[in-house]
């Protein structure tokens, strides 16, 4: 019983980082709106889906592929993510092309 409530708290979190992501991309096209159709990347949305996610987790984009970015709960704080952590991969056009737990 234990692990499948924590299982739904960390899918909890997933979809959160989902929704995240989805306004940030939104966001951002609607800033750069004379390009219709702009290339997105981690960087771009980052700062965003950090605001989204709030004081509780650390999103970082990693450096070694534009396309990635890591949610995991804040050194010293408490969340429903424990200490896993959500990779998330997107693709150019926002779309999240990999999100996993681990």
């Amino acid at each position: 019983i234990l692990t499948r409530a924590n299982d739904s708290k960390i899918s909890t979190v997933e979809g959160q980082v989902r929704d995240a992501v989805a306004l940030a991309v939104s966001d951002y096209r609607v800033e750069v709106y004379t390009n219709s159709n702009p290339s997105i990347t981690a960087s771009n949305i980052i700062d965003e889906v950090q605001e989204t996610m709030g004081d509780k987790y650390t999103v970082t984009v990693d450096g070694s592929n534009a396309q990635q970015f890591t949610v995991t709960t804040k050194s010293g704080e408490t969340s429903d993510l424990g200490d896993k952590t959500i990779t998330v991969v997107i693709a150019a056009t926002g779309a999240i092309t990999s999100l996993t737990t681990n």
